[in-house]
């Protein structure tokens, strides 16, 4: 067992950490979520 100090935590800069996510699977989710709210909003009215 080992004590955990401040030198072991990885420090991470807000500025430069950014998730790696492609633009194109971002559309596709994005459209797809946008497409379920139309439907799910012609059935409630």
């Amino acid at each position: 067992i080992s004590a955990t100090t401040e030198d072991d935590i990885p420090e991470f800069d807000r500025n430069k950490v950014s998730l790696d996510v492609p633009p194109q699977a971002f559309g596709t989710g994005f459209t797809l979520i946008t497409n379920i709210s139309k439907m799910v909003g012609k059935l409630i009215l």
